[in-house]
């Protein structure tokens, strides 16, 4: 408590606080549970802050007029400017009651996009430690999106890929766009000319390999109103990962989505972006700095998109 008072003292501009908690892990064993700066997302979703946070006077009374769970009282005094992160664990947290706590957590999140106005659907989905729910603001599905997925040669990799998203370009009325990079190899070539019975549109963008290049070739091709950059050897896990995007760059102030990655062992390859030297965004991996995702979607309409 009164690291939570310090912290108070110090910040005036700090209205709620949470920190992290310890949680049995059997044995007598203790596991911290390290929580991330306050990520609303993952607060709408997890509830994570939830557990040990304290909140000014005002804002508090304010959300006890109406807040009927801890999620509830937690997700009304949030606000991104003003909630902070406590490092290290302040509390023990007991063993909870998941299926009762992601119903809480349901009906706190549906009453904060109520509060804010927002068209959005709440839903539970299967909770482990913390509970877990899903979030689905409304979508505009006549917006369309094109999936753009550079190449060159590899034709089983680019089969493999195309196979596991066609379900999911299916289900949010997305387009395929191919762009081939000076492929010379028969089979990828032949593979290439087979797509159009797919309803894949191809590109060829000659020359030396280009990243940067080759991507901005292929929006200038385009004209849909979102643009989902795709590795070549990325493979769909689910047919709701392009859905899921969607859901969440409708968020009025949200440019651009990245998805977590993993390699074939279950490592995660690709978890996020960070600022690195210079405050130029990169991405953790296992295996050091990563510069460029292997899968992001944006919208024309938030972001700077060269075409």
């Amino acid at each position: 408590m009164q690291r939570f008072a310090d912290l108070f003292a110090s910040e005036p501009g700090c209205d709620m606080v949470y920190g992290d908690v310890e949680v049995a892990a059997g044995a007598g064993a203790v596991w911290p549970l390290a929580f991330s700066a306050f990520d609303l997302e993952r607060a709408l979703e997890q509830g994570y802050g939830a557990y040990c946070f304290a909140v000014r006077r005002e804002p508090a009374v304010e959300a006890l007029r109406s807040a009927t769970s801890l999620y509830d009282i937690f997700l009304c005094c949030a606000e991104p400017d003003r909630t902070y992160h406590l490092p290290g664990s302040v509390a023990a947290l007991p063993r909870i009651d998941a299926s009762a706590a992601t119903a809480e957590l349901v009906a706190a999140s549906k009453a904060y996009f109520a509060r804010a106005g927002i068209e959005a659907n709440v839903e539970p989905r299967k909770a482990g430690l913390l509970p877990a729910v899903q979030v689905k603001r409304a979508v505009d599905w006549n917006e369309r999106t094109t999936i753009i997925i550079p190449t060159r040669n590899r034709a089983e990799l680019l089969k493999r890929c195309i196979e596991t998203v066609m379900p999911a370009a299916n289900e949010t009325n997305a387009r395929i766009l191919v762009v081939d990079n000076s492929s010379t190899e028969p089979e990828t070539l032949d593979y290439l000319d087979g797509l159009s019975a797919q309803e894949i549109d191809v590109i060829s963008v000659e020359g030396p390999f280009n990243f940067a290049f080759i991507n901005n070739a292929a929006v200038a091709c385009v004209d849909t109103d979102n643009i989902c950059f795709l590795n070549n050897d990325v493979e769909a896990l689910d047919d709701g990962w392009l859905a899921e995007m969607l859901w969440r760059l409708a968020a009025p102030d949200v440019g651009a989505v990245g998805a977590k990655l993993l390699w074939p062992s279950s490592v995660v390859q690709h978890g996020g972006v960070v600022l690195g030297a210079n405050f130029s965004p990169r991405t953790p991996s296992t295996t050091g700095w990563m510069a460029i995702p292997a899968m992001a979607i944006c919208s024309r309409s938030r972001t700077n998109v060269r075409r």
